[in-house]
């Protein structure tokens, strides 16, 4: 296995999902702040930031090919994600 090939796939889906979820932290927090304090901002925005890198990280590391139909179906449930990335045409 070439280390570029397996590790630089990786890291560019963890580069991609940083920037998407920083950027729904960032615009968030800029919405709540001025309605709330900045605790609340931050908890308000930090939540949906996380959930949003999720299937931004799954979509990219997907499309690099860092993760194949054969890697799914090894997963627990991998049968029926399968089929759903199917219908998404992701896979």
């Amino acid at each position: 296995m070439d280390g570029v090939k397996v590790y630089g796939k990786s890291v560019l889906s963890a580069l991609v999902m940083g920037a998407a979820a920083y950027g729904v932290y960032r615009g968030l927090f800029l919405v709540f702040i001025r309605f709330r304090g900045e605790y609340f901002s931050n908890v308000a925005a930090v939540i949906p930031a996380i959930l949003a890198a999720i299937p931004v990280y799954f979509f990219v590391i997907i499309r690099l090919g860092g993760l194949t139909g054969d890697d799914i179906l090894g997963l627990p449930k991998g049968t029926a994600l399968a089929k759903v990335l199917k219908k998404l045409r992701w896979l």
